[in-house]
């Protein structure tokens, strides 16, 4: 769900003007309310910004930005109704600044906009629409077919096969549990295949627009209804609270509007997109809209796209679709009221943490609340008795007993430690930083309540591990030392490995065998960066790629590593 008409600035002097201001014709048509205008105006000015952030150039995205809050700024007391927008602009603007930096391969690869490529081009947008057929005139959610559905079927039988075959299989999971909260809402079952064309069913989906999670909610309409998003949580990526915050903004947008494809258009463009279209084009038809490109290019496709991934949800095998059924989205919820890393959770309850990371994907850092309020965690069906045996038994030494604090400027690590009576060690380890003069103001720092606590959050992930045998390529500057640490092994293991090397000689290109541990659950190996290192330069010495490191490593930029930074690497 992309809310286009709420952020970016950059054309309302030149084409803003030239998309209202129109040279008159027979049947001239109406200059919009200046209102309406300046909404149009800023949705232009939002995708124009985007578009130049997934084509690089960010200084030019964001004077788009400026300018499109500019220009609702100037005329927002003169027109109240301006207020609700502005409001959402700015959280589209912040948005779209905390993924400037995040590289194009972290985007899903079935979002929407990969989906709708090769799907229209200009000659079917003129006739989209003209020759429709109703397949079944009596069901809840209108099915019909065309031409452009016709279009889309192929496109997603064919160059986008994979795509389409992967949603499929992940949607046998949770298209069970979005049907029962589609019941309560009174809406149309068909609604449960949306994420096919949404996301891919995939709880982590970030659109370049930042929409995330199953349901791609922006996040202001998702803290409109009421999902929680903040630093530590967010609710975006909770299957059945997103679920439950869709099907409500669903039915509003059906009641808005009285038509689903109306209503389906504005959960992609926003409802504001929607009634602008509606006055200007004198017809609340969707598809005679479409004919008239009232409509952003990727809502005119979103339709018609959503009726073939119906078309091939009906009924996968006619299509050539052999589906793979994943277990179902089932579990059973257990209180808490403290924090508590689930690493260490999991070994307590006897299963692997990426069990518990999968039923509570809201927690972003994989720690339940902290500040005593009362958490819902979910936990297997079949290890319910071990969750509650785990929760009532964990010793206070292992319950994460901290206070968070928001830095300022002028704050140091120290100044911070002295303030709340703990030492810098612990903050370090309880934040796992290595450099501790890299703060910034408003990073939130997690502070240990015990004066003495030096709480780790990774002392349960450095258990004694099995042993595998690596290569490391001698670069420049390295030594058996650097080597060792970088490797968590020691200097006398690596001669051990390596008859006859010469610690004073090694050479560029050199190959030397490491013995390591490994983390067989968690897939990963640890790398200590060194001067000089980028994530760039890690991922391809580890053949991975620098999304997955960012994500792997839940790093807050793929920009900032610091030297004795431990990366986990993905195999």
């Amino acid at each position: 769900m992309k809310c286009w008409w709420m952020v970016p600035f950059a054309l309302w002097s030149v084409s803003c003007a030239k998309k209202v201001v129109q040279k008159p014709t027979a049947q001239r048509e109406e200059l919009p309310p200046l209102s309406e205008w300046i909404v149009d105006a800023s949705c232009d000015l939002y995708d124009d910004g985007l578009a130049k952030i997934q084509q690089g150039s960010v200084a030019q995205a964001f004077k788009s930005f400026d300018e499109s809050v500019w220009l609702v700024l100037t005329y927002r007391q003169q027109y109240p109704v301006l207020e609700s927008h502005y409001s959402f602009l700015l959280d589209q603007v912040q948005d779209a600044s905390q993924v400037q930096h995040v590289p194009h391969e972290t985007f899903s690869a079935a979002t929407l906009e990969r989906l709708l490529e090769g799907g229209l081009d200009e000659g079917d947008i003129e006739h989209i629409g003209e020759e429709t057929e109703v397949v079944d005139a009596a069901a809840a959610f209108p099915i019909v077919r065309n031409k452009a559905v016709d279009r889309f079927v192929e496109v997603f039988t064919s160059q986008r096969r994979e795509v389409i075959a992967r949603s499929l299989n992940r949607s046998t999971r949770y298209v069970a549990m979005i049907q029962e909260i589609l019941v309560q809402y009174e809406l149309p079952q068909s609604l449960a295949y949306l994420p096919l064309i949404e996301s891919g069913y995939q709880m982590d989906a970030r659109s370049r627009a930042s929409a995330y999670g199953m349901w791609q909610f922006m996040k202001g309409t998702a803290r409109d209804y009421n999902l929680t998003v903040d630093g530590w949580i967010d609710e975006r990526l909770d299957p059945v609270l997103a679920t439950h915050a869709a099907a409500a903004y669903l039915k509003s947008l059906h009641e808005m509007f009285g038509d689903w494809y109306l209503a389906l258009a504005a959960y992609n463009a926003g409802p504001g997109r929607v009634r602008s279209a509606i006055r200007r084009g004198k017809s609340r038809d969707f598809w005679s809209l479409a004919r008239k490109r009232l409509f952003p290019r990727e809502t005119i496709g979103y339709i018609p796209a959503f009726l073939a991934a119906l078309e091939i949800a009906d009924d996968p095998s006619h299509f050539g679709f052999e589906l793979e059924p994943q277990d179902p989205y089932v579990f059973e919820t257990v209180p808490i009221s403290y924090g508590i890393d689930l690493d260490v959770l999991s070994k307590y309850m006897g299963l692997s943490v990426d069990v518990l990371l999968a039923l509570n994907p809201s927690l972003l850092r994989g720690i339940t609340p902290m500040d005593g309020s009362r958490y819902e965690l979910r936990v297997p069906p079949d290890h319910l008795n071990e969750a509650k045996k785990a929760l009532a038994s964990i010793p206070q030494e292992d319950r994460i007993r901290l206070t968070i604090y928001k830095v300022r400027r002028g704050d140091t690590l120290s100044k911070i430690a002295s303030r709340h009576r703990v030492s810098v060690a612990a903050i370090q380890s309880a934040n796992r930083i290595r450099n501790v003069h890299r703060l910034s103001v408003g990073q939130e720092l997690m502070i240990p309540l015990d004066p003495n606590g030096t709480y780790e959050l990774e002392r349960f992930r450095r258990e004694r591990l099995p042993q595998r045998m690596l290569t490391h390529r001698v670069r420049r500057g390295d030594t058996l030392s650097s080597i060792a640490m970088t490797y968590q092994t020691s200097v006398a293991s690596l001669t051990a490995q390596n008859p006859g090397i010469q610690p004073e000689r090694l050479q560029v290109g050199q190959r030397i065998a490491v013995l390591q541990g490994s983390k067989s659950s968690n897939k990963a190996t640890e790398y200590v960066v060194m001067p000089g290192d980028t994530l760039a330069g890690i991922s391809r010495r580890f053949r991975t790629t620098v999304s997955a490191l960012v994500r792997f490593n839940r790093l807050e930029s793929a920009d900032v590593i610091s030297i004795g930074q431990r990366l986990k690497i993905p195999q």
